[in-house]
């Protein structure tokens, strides 16, 4: 085994180092993606989805490159994989079906301290331990008052595991949730 120095792109990751810590970034992945899918001059728009439909085998139009399609849902499950903001977006919003979007959140909000977590054990059995809190953003004002209030409501019994997960990593710093709202702000 030999030692190629300070690592600068693996497995989709961009790491930047600096005298502050380590930069992760999969823009550089993301974009090529993009690329490859051949959709760097197309606009964004939101797509409606239906639901409760049922597809065969025998709908639609055949691809004309079946391989490439296959390349580009493994690509974006990669992503959704190793990208918790994008992980939240996709898994959570779909597959929670709640009254309340607090519910969805902190759902969201569980899952993501969940994963922090896990990164904190990893960097600290690589040699780097986390000696601040890892923010959490969240657009929710109800989420993140959930988060800090002891007391349980009637509304809120259905999440209460949940609840307890991210208080005890919030009161121990691992977590801390500061409010942002994400259409007005960068993160």
């Amino acid at each position: 085994m030999k030692d190629l120095g300070p690592s600068r792109y693996c497995l989709g990751i961009e790491v930047v180092s600096s005298p502050k810590g380590y930069f992760l970034s999969h823009a550089k992945y993301a974009n090529e993606v993009i690329h490859r899918a051949s959709l760097t001059n197309t606009k964004i728009s939101n797509t409606s989805v239906e639901l409760n439909v049922k597809r065969n085998t025998t709908d639609g139009v055949l691809l004309d490159n079946p391989t490439l399609y296959q390349e580009l849902v493994g690509c974006l499950v990669y992503l959704t994989v190793t990208r918790l903001d994008l992980a939240y977006v996709v898994h959570v919003k779909q597959t929670v079906v709640a009254r309340s979007t607090a519910k969805v959140e902190y759902h969201a909000m569980a899952h993501a301290t969940a994963e922090v977590v896990w990164l904190h054990c990893l960097l600290s059995d690589l040699g780097i331990p986390q000696s601040s809190p890892t923010s959490l953003y969240c657009d929710n004002h109800s989420a993140i008052q959930i988060a800090h209030n002891t007391v349980f409501y009637e509304q809120t019994k259905h999440i209460e595991i949940d609840c307890h997960f991210v208080r005890q990593h919030l009161q121990s710093g691992s977590i801390s949730l500061p409010f942002r709202l994400f259409g007005s702000a960068t993160c």
